[in-house]
């Protein structure tokens, strides 16, 4: 929860806000989202730095059909600085090696262009 409060108003900035319900909710939200991912539904994933504090968060959705989809949140303090790419690229290695993913999709909104970069690094998926 610290770090969607710390990178909230970063956030806000290329993506919407997800609101003070989400913040107030969050408890019964992470226990829906550890209810999908038991089903097998998802797989969610938080990236840490060196203090072991969280800086990312990599998600895959709609887990069927050895498909999913790709969703990611890096913190303010290390983008730009290869952790989305490094979040992609571990991510990319867990759903192919450890659940047997085939294709992942993902897509970014236009306020969000600067995070395209390290999507072209996924063609060895």
């Amino acid at each position: 929860m610290a770090f969607e409060r710390e990178n909230r108003a970063y956030f806000a900035q290329s993506i919407s806000d997800r609101g003070d319900m989400f913040f107030e909710r969050f408890s019964e939200q992470h226990r829906e989202l550890m209810a999908v991912q038991e089903s097998g539904k998802g797989a969610f994933y938080v990236f840490v730095d060196e203090h072991e504090a969280v800086v990312g968060r990599f998600n895959l959705y709609d887990v069927q059909d050895e498909t999913a989809v790709v969703g990611y949140r890096i913190a303010e303090r290390v983008s730009g600085r290869g952790a989305a790419t490094s979040g992609l690229r571990n991510l990319c290695r867990i759903a192919r090696e450890d659940i047997g993913l085939r294709m992942l999709s993902a897509a970014t909104a236009m306020k969000t262009s600067h995070l395209r970069g390290c999507l072209p690094r996924w063609d060895s998926f």
